[in-house]
């Protein structure tokens, strides 16, 4: 009758008797009177209900690229062997006034005093901006490439109009007047000629990005900080002659940095006049790490 019943039945409940589940189970992590309350607490982080799902933003032109799939057998079909992929680069905003209410269950920042809630006010509720580069998979109609990239808070709501009648400035100087905005257009090479291909994109908080895309994140030595947003398609040539791409960017306020394929700087420009109050006993820029 093997184990279901009989003397096997008895041995099998002699030999292992006080030795259930409990025996694999780890004990309860600190501050946890069971294993069970600390998987249910688990499981209600990670349930749908505590996440709010903000629609993308695409304020760039999105690029399309051909990419060598990352696993394809040795007898598969060249239409096999590339994705069509669709890089986009997104912006999100995340407003209280819009999610924080009764309906949504969002909980205030506790920002203000009371950290119940109930005493937000237009200059000091929580809000923040994101960016993010996608990449759809157009023959398999998936998103393939998602990536997050840059936050910053306190800088989407206009406070001037709202908060003192129009005095103040449109927007918060928090992050030095740079908020996570995605702008530039995004762009998909080889940086050092081998096999692994790079989406590189720029956004408003002044970073330049090199991510790898068949084996995620983002390649070492990247991003590079500039010091003003990054607005615009960074431009990738190989004006050295080797097999290393040389990468160019313009921000804003009139930096042309040329970095090399490990995010070093070549040389630098200041194509805009400084400010009086800028530093101006050198025309080399700095580019911040």
């Amino acid at each position: 009758e093997g184990l279901g019943g009989g003397m096997d039945d008895y041995y099998y409940r002699e030999r292992y008797a006080g030795y259930g589940d409990d025996m694999y189970r780890p004990e309860p992590p600190e501050g946890f009177d069971s294993y069970e309350e600390y998987e249910e607490l688990q499981s209600r982080y990670y349930h749908e209900k505590n996440y709010l799902r903000l629609p993308p933003h695409l304020l760039s032109s999105p690029t399309l690229v051909e990419l060598p799939r990352s696993y394809v057998g040795a007898n598969a079909d060249p239409i096999d062997r590339i994705d069509e992929l669709l890089l986009c680069a997104v912006s999100y905003y995340f407003d209280e006034d819009e999610y924080g209410d009764s309906l949504t269950g969002v909980q205030s920042f506790r920002k203000q005093a009371n950290t119940d809630g109930g005493d937000e006010t237009e200059e000091k509720r929580g809000r923040y901006v994101a960016n993010a580069i996608m990449g759809y998979n157009l023959r398999w109609k998936y998103w393939a490439l998602q990536e997050v990239l840059d936050l910053s808070t306190d800088w989407s709501a206009p406070l001037g109009d709202i908060v003192k009648g129009g005095t103040a400035p449109n927007h918060s100087n928090a992050h030095s007047g740079m908020g996570a905005w995605a702008l530039a257009t995004p762009i998909a090479v080889k940086l050092d000629g081998g096999e692994r291909n790079h989406v590189l994109v720029g956004t408003s908080m002044g970073l330049v990005y090199a991510l790898e895309v068949q084996y995620r994140g983002v390649r070492d030595g990247w991003p590079v900080q500039m010091r003003h947003p990054v607005e615009q398609k960074v431009l990738v040539e190989d004006v050295v002659g080797n097999t290393n791409l040389e990468v160019f960017v313009v921000d804003s306020g009139g930096d042309l940095v040329s970095l090399n394929a490990d995010g070093e700087v070549l040389w630098a420009r200041r194509l805009l006049e400084e400010d009086e109050e800028k530093d101006a006993s050198t025309d080399r820029i700095h580019v911040i790490r």
